[in-house]
């Protein structure tokens, strides 16, 4: 962690990179946001179409749990 870019992070992205363990964190859940401007909700649903699709291409679909 001596890289130039690393030196130059503040505190809190110090602290966050120097947890971080690609290994240990694979697999773990993900959230994503899809945004878009305002009265664009059609271009956000097609953005979210767009990532639901991918991952139900590479075997993860999306199953949203019941409550």
């Amino acid at each position: 962690m001596n890289s130039t870019e690393y030196k130059n992070m503040g505190l809190i992205p110090k602290g966050a990179y120097s947890l971080y363990d690609a290994e240990a964190m694979h697999g773990l859940p993900l959230g994503v946001q899809v945004v878009g401007r305002r009265l664009e909700e059609e271009r956000v649903l097609q953005g979210m179409k767009i990532v639901e699709d991918a991952l139900e291409a590479c075997g993860r679909k999306f199953v949203p749990k019941e409550f």
